[in-house]
């Protein structure tokens, strides 16, 4: 169990916290804001059971800013990694040299599904669906951009270009 925290945005003591997107900030109770940064926000690691209300066997896992400040990775920059490493491989012996070797296409059509996916168990109220869809779902959409030819830190960009305008402005602001 981890130890109680204070939130810096309402200081009430709460002993599951979401770690801020920016690294530097103290962690909140409150869903994080969009990240600021070139990487995805970090939480601490938590007992999923304990963040459903349920006796759950899983945990939800993810860096600290101590494992970063240590170099460890994130884990969406490891998949990213893994789906990197396995282009080109023999698609008989892994499954994301199989998607690869298919073409965007077909990527794109396991990105549809798997986004379908997460919204039923989003509409279920299935917290565990809706993480297990939502890893599919990410380890999906890494495979799409790598078969497309373009990289997280270019999205993480552009994430990064939209950061402080208003959505309403920023879908105006797009080609029609």
């Amino acid at each position: 169990m981890h130890p109680a925290t204070l939130c810096r945005v309402c200081q009430a003591r709460h002993p599951c916290l979401h770690r801020h997107p920016c690294h530097h900030q103290p962690p909140v109770c409150h869903p994080p804001h969009p990240p600021r940064r070139s990487r995805p926000a970090d939480v601490a690691a938590l007992p999923l059971s304990a963040a459903i209300g349920g006796s759950a066997a899983l945990t939800l896992y993810s860096r600290d800013e101590t494992a970063l400040a240590q170099g460890a990775q994130h884990p969406l920059d490891a998949l990213w990694q893994t789906v990197e490493s396995r282009r080109g491989a023999d698609p008989k012996s892994s499954w994301t040299a199989k998607l690869l070797s298919r073409g965007v296409e077909k990527c794109s059509q396991k990105v549809g599904e798997e986004a379908t996916e997460v919204v039923i168990e989003a509409i279920k109220g299935d917290q565990v669906g809706l993480i297990k869809e939502s890893a599919d779902l990410l380890y999906h959409l890494n495979v799409l951009w790598a078969a497309a030819g373009v990289s997280p830190s270019q999205v993480y960009a552009e994430l990064e270009r939209r950061e402080g305008k208003s959505g309403i402005a920023e879908k105006a602001s797009r080609p029609k």
